[in-house]
């Protein structure tokens, strides 16, 4: 999956804000993959 910078930027916060409620410390795998699927199909 190709992202633009403002795609991965997004994603990336999203991943950062699962990461928070789920207590993490640091963003993983698994909250990265959560993030890309809260994405809209196009």
């Amino acid at each position: 999956m190709l992202l633009s910078a403002r795609s991965y930027d997004r994603d990336l916060r999203v991943a950062r804000t699962v990461a928070d409620l789920l207590g993490e410390e640091r963003v993983g795998e698994a909250h990265v993959a959560e993030a890309l699927a809260y994405r809209r199909a196009p």
